[in-house]
């Protein structure tokens, strides 16, 4: 991809779907799809985890982990930590919406 970027075109509207719905995306980059993977594979991911932060209805991101250098099952106590990033997240997100 000129300037180093990921052609994420492909698959991004699915995983923002997901995540908008307030599932995370959660894998190693092996078992998701060739596009994906060949997509990943240029940054040299291994395996991937997304979370989302939304807010009173409304989604506003994610909160993205990847890791390059070995493929990682993410433990549940991983992502119960990261998940709690993510609320804090979204909790400020909350208050900042509250007080417009």
């Amino acid at each position: 991809q000129p300037g180093g970027l990921v052609p994420y075109t492909d698959f991004w509207e699915s995983w923002q779907q997901k995540m908008m719905e307030g599932s995370e995306v959660n894998a190693l980059v092996k078992d998701l799809p060739v596009n994906v993977q060949e997509a990943l594979s240029l940054q040299n991911v291994k395996s991937i985890l997304n979370l989302p932060i939304s807010a009173n209805g409304k989604w506003y991101g994610y909160i993205g982990f990847d890791n390059c250098e070995e493929e990682r099952i993410w433990s549940e106590d991983d992502i119960r930590l990261l998940r709690t990033a993510a609320q804090m997240l979204s909790s400020k997100f909350e208050k900042i919406h509250a007080d417009n």
